[in-house]
């Protein structure tokens, strides 16, 4: 979205100062840098809870594999896990597990 012509005019309109990151900073340091924020402010948030709910379901992704979604709910709302490929055609105790 950055780097199409109607975007770079919008955001010189709000400040002609401002150069957008490029897709590859974007995808690259930026990504890395804030997952490892996150990742360090959920595992500090989690280690500092007395209980916790975790919370599964299953949904398909653009190929029609199925995923399981893993979630850890608190009393700071739900954190997402893990969502992974199951492998399975059914999703029973045994493929959860």
């Amino acid at each position: 979205m950055y780097e199409s012509p109607d975007a770079q005019v919008f955001l010189h309109s709000l400040n002609p100062a401002y150069n957008p990151p490029n897709q590859k900073a974007l995808a690259g340091p930026l990504l890395d840098q804030v997952y490892t924020q996150v990742k360090a402010r959920s595992g500090a948030l989690l280690n500092g809870l007395d209980q916790i709910n975790v919370s599964t379901d299953e949904s398909t992704n653009i190929n029609a594999n199925r995923i399981a979604n893993i979630s850890v709910q608190s009393k700071y709302g739900a954190l997402h896990y893990v969502s992974e490929d199951i492998k399975a055609k059914r999703i029973t105790a045994s493929a959860t597990a």
